[in-house]
């Protein structure tokens, strides 16, 4: 099942097709890595950690399961690798993967870390 491109507004839609798609390893390590450098990234004030931040997730990125990379990039081949749009891009793939351990948490499903 591969997911579809869709809006903002139906994310947890988007996080179901993920979720059944994508085996559960991938998403927990995706969603543990991208939240700690999401959140040291947004308090930090130093240009070159966020520069290492950066290249640390574009790096991941391309190494990352390649069904998880194409639903959280909506097709776009430059997700999470461009500077100029990456506290978006970071944002929207945290957001979207907390959807889905969200969704673990309401059935039980869930067996790895806590979120925070």
């Amino acid at each position: 099942m591969t997911p579809t491109t869709q809006s903002e507004g139906s994310m947890p839609g988007q996080a179901a097709a993920l979720h059944a798609a994508i085996p559960k390893d991938s998403i927990e390590t995706a969603y543990c890595f991208l939240h700690q450098k999401r959140n040291v990234y947004i308090h930090s004030s130093l240009d070159w950690q966020k520069d290492d931040i950066e290249y640390a997730i574009a790096s991941y990125a391309e190494s990352m399961n390649q069904q998880l990379y194409d639903a959280l990039s909506g097709g776009r081949p430059d997700f999470l690798r461009e500077h100029r749009r990456f506290m978006e891009d970071i944002t929207k793939a945290v957001e979207l993967l907390d959807s889905i351990y969200y969704q673990d948490s309401q059935t039980g499903a869930h067996t790895g870390t806590d979120k925070d």
